[in-house]
Parts: C-alpha cells; structure tokens; sequence
C-alpha cells in the first residue's frame, strides 16, 4: 500500500445561498482542492491527487432566521478527481467524474452589519468510488487511491447576508 504523506486535503471555495419565496434555503457551492500525494513505501514514486466540485443542497430545517441560524441540509456533490503519477517508468495523468449524497449543518453568526462567520460540517456518500492504478513493467498494480466509502468535512469562513 501507499504511505500518504498528505492525510487531509484542504478545499477552498465559496458558495451562494437563496431563499426563494415559500421555499426552503438552496445553497450553490464550488470548491477546488490542495493536492494530496501519497508516495510508495520505499521509492520516490506515487501520485498527486486534486478535485474540483460542485454541490447543490436544500436546507428545509432551519433554527433561528434572518441572522443567527443553524441549517439542516441534504443534496449531492459532483466534480472530477485529478491524478498525476511520478516516479514510475511511464507517468500518466487521469481524470474521473464522481458524485456524492451529502448531509449536514450549516451555521451563520452575524459579526457587523451584513459580515458573519460561517461554519459547515458535512458527511458524503459517494455513489462513484473509482481508483487510480498504477501497474508495473512486471504486472504488478499499486493502488494510488482510492475514495473512502464515506467522507466527511468541516468549513470555516465569512459570509454575506443581504
């Protein structure tokens, strides 16, 4: 297996919220994220892994309102996960499309006029879990990754309520 040098990849983003008349809270998000490498025990080999998503959640419950509030959301997330092998004979570049049912919460403090803090915590279940592979001159294949069967992500950062 591969040791993996970068656990925890760090995504930045943003993301828009309406509230339609006589509909609950939607939410638009796009996100890109660091690379993560993970290396093969032993040799200067391995792969750089990056992702670009988008999601679209509805939130139908919500506690508190028009500024303090927590939100309770459901939706998916779709985008394509980058991979760049080093280090073997030959080193190729892939690409694949996934797409993921999420949940969680998203909460909105006001600071100053319309400027507050955002946090969001989240948890996925992808439908698509492809691998990328990388197969030897003898045959053999090392598995560069692989997604986890569940995920889960915290976010922290400002936000705009007009």
């Amino acid at each position: 297996g591969l040791e993996d040098v970068t656990p925890v990849a760090i995504r930045g983003g943003f993301s828009v919220e309406a509230v339609p008349p006589g509909f609950v809270r939607i939410e638009l998000a796009l996100e890109m994220s660091t690379v993560r490498r993970a290396m093969a025990p032993g040799r200067n080999a391995g792969g750089d892994l990056s992702m670009q998503r988008a999601g679209l959640l509805l939130c139908p419950l919500e506690l508190g309102g028009r500024g303090a509030r927590i939100s309770g959301c459901v939706g998916q997330v779709a985008g394509r996960t980058l991979a760049q092998a080093f280090g073997f004979d030959q080193n190729q570049k892939a690409a694949s499309f996934f797409y993921a049912f999420q949940a969680g919460a998203v909460g909105f403090l006001p600071l100053a006029g319309p400027l507050g803090l955002r946090a969001a915590v989240s948890g996925e279940v992808p439908v698509t879990r492809h691998a990328f592979v990388s197969k030897g001159a003898s045959g053999t294949r090392t598995e560069l990754f692989q997604a986890s069967p569940v995920a889960f992500s915290a976010a922290l950062g400002l936000g705009i309520e007009l």
